[in-house]
């Protein structure tokens, strides 16, 4: 796994948000969540695994160097990649957050990305704006409870952020 083919699946899913998955009916606040379900790519890689946010969660928790911040969720998935017989390869969180809220909890998110970025980082080359999205991305330089590169994805004309 290196992390430039990371980046590619990380465009080919920013290539694909928004769209709507064919064949999945799921509720319309989920429609352009579910485009990461329906991914695929010539080399094999798939989603292999789609959770929906649990009923009753609206928020999650995310840790900052200055404590502990709430992303409130409207929406959300986790979709799990992974290439024929073997392990995840990668985790896909795709939310949609309150709109109008998006500014705020954007800032807590990004809290959230200079937090882990401390230590074990080097910077990554990332294009943004890509797609519609802008892009925040960072590569570990050893693999680190099971995590090698971290990328955050924000879309505010639909309040979304992918990680």
């Amino acid at each position: 796994m290196t992390n430039s083919t990371f980046r590619r699946f990380l465009l080919g899913c920013a290539l694909l948000a928004g769209c709507a998955a064919p064949g999945i009916a799921f509720c319309q606040s989920r429609i352009g969540l579910t485009a990461y379900a329906d991914c695929t790519f010539s080399d094999g890689l798939m989603a292999v695994q789609t959770d929906p946010l649990p009923e009753g969660i609206t928020s999650r928790p995310v840790e900052t160097d200055d404590g502990i911040r709430h992303i409130d969720l409207r929406d959300g998935l986790r979709i799990m990649f992974a290439y024929p017989l073997t392990d995840f390869y990668a985790n896909v969180k795709a939310e949609r957050l309150p709109a109008e809220k998006f500014d705020a909890l954007k800032k807590d998110l990004m809290a959230n990305f200079d937090h882990m970025a401390h230590g074990n980082t080097i910077n990554a080359s990332v294009q943004s704006p890509m797609n519609g999205f802008e892009v925040h991305g960072l590569d570990r330089e050893k693999l680190e409870g099971g995590v090698l590169g971290i990328y955050l994805l924000f879309r505010e004309s639909d309040s979304t952020v992918r990680q």
